[in-house]
């Protein structure tokens, strides 16, 4: 996945939708790499734009499927 976006621009309260512009391929790309690098699957139940929609979401939802390994 390669982005063009300098990652120091990125803070807890970034849209990963409207701020970065990740489209539908970009957010699955994403979740394959979420769960390559932390070993764990992330449910199609459990995707939602919610989860998307800031990066500090995101980084709660790694940290809760973390804490439930």
């Amino acid at each position: 996945m390669s982005l063009q976006i300098d990652v120091s621009e990125i803070h807890d309260d970034t849209s990963l939708i409207n701020d970065i512009a990740l489209d539908s391929i970009q957010i699955l790309e994403l979740i394959v790499a979420i769960e390559n690098r932390f070993k764990f699957n992330i449910n199609t139940e459990e995707i939602s734009l919610d989860i998307f929609d800031r990066f500090s979401n995101l980084v709660e939802h790694i940290e809760a499927k973390m804490n439930n390994q």
